[in-house]
């Protein structure tokens, strides 16, 4: 939609895509942290942090692929020569959320569509101890609309956003 000229700000996850043209600028806002996450009644709730390896043969519910999240946990899956054992696989973070809510399996999904769920103890988010997980959360925009009010005003606004959002998760 940026591209058409359909939209004045584009948010979303993940990097770049070196397909767009020099015209389109591309600001990193904050990186999103990615939390393996349980139901409170999962064996591994109690923990607040878990080596990768030590998930080998976990029972997960995967995202399916174009999941940019998931395509991160296959990666490091076969990076660091570990196996999950896939339940199902699901098409969306909110069906994937709900089936953890219900207690049907662990799944790795990102902070932020599961805040209000960590911060209500609903679900549980364990940090990876020996790997970074961050899926970067970016602003598109035209060069051209870079220095008009509404675009300004936009940023603005996104920045006040991410500051409330990073106070909460410093507090949590």
């Amino acid at each position: 939609t940026l591209y058409e000229h359909q939209s004045d700000i584009v948010l979303f996850r993940g990097q770049r895509n070196n397909l767009l043209p020099k015209s389109i600028i591309i600001k990193k806002l904050f990186d999103n942290e990615v939390l393996l996450t349980v139901s409170p009644h999962h064996k591994l709730a109690k923990l607040k942090e878990v080596e990768f390896k030590k998930l080998d043969r976990l029972e997960v519910i995967k995202l399916k692929i174009p999941s940019g999240t998931q395509r991160l946990i296959d990666e490091f899956e076969k990076n660091k020569e570990i196996k999950f054992i896939t339940k199902f696989t699901l098409p969306e973070v909110e069906s994937a959320k709900e089936a953890v809510l219900n207690n049907l399996g662990a799944t790795f999904l990102s902070r932020l569509p599961i805040e209000r769920e960590l911060k209500n103890k609903t679900l549980i988010g364990i940090k990876l101890k020996d790997i970074d997980l961050q899926r970067p959360v970016m602003m598109a925009f035209h060069k051209n609309d870079i220095n008009t009010v509404r675009i300004q005003n936009l940023i603005k606004c996104i920045q006040k956003v991410i500051k409330l959002y990073e106070t909460n998760i410093t507090k949590a």
